[in-house]
């Protein structure tokens, strides 16, 4: 394998860990007021989607040629979802706020 198409996995699984993630959330805002059983049926079902999307994926670029570092990457986008996620919810309160000391001026 080439180091360009290593470095185009490397990405793509960066780009799929910070996919997941905001992913991850829009299910939980969708679950969260279901009974257990529905919500375990749905977390089991999305898990495999994105499992099997995610090994089409890795067929389809480099013929299913996989290496832990890939593991790394999806993580390390995961965790720049996170930390985007919570650099976001900052913000948005700051605009609440600072809207709030212009409506009252």
């Amino acid at each position: 394998m080439t180091s360009l198409m290593q470095l185009a996995m490397l990405s793509i699984n960066l780009v799929y860990g910070f996919i997941v993630f905001w992913v991850v959330i829009l299910n939980y805002f969708f679950i969260k007021n279901e009974t257990i059983l529905v919500k375990v049926l749905l977390t089991s079902l999305f898990s495999l989607d994105f499992t099997i999307l995610y090994l089409i994926l890795i067929y389809k670029i480099n013929n299913g040629i996989f290496h832990l570092y890939y593991l790394l990457a999806f993580g390390i986008g995961f965790y720049l979802g996170y930390k985007l996620k919570s650099c976001v919810k900052i913000l948005t309160i700051k605009q609440k706020l600072i809207d709030r000391i212009h409506l009252k001026s």
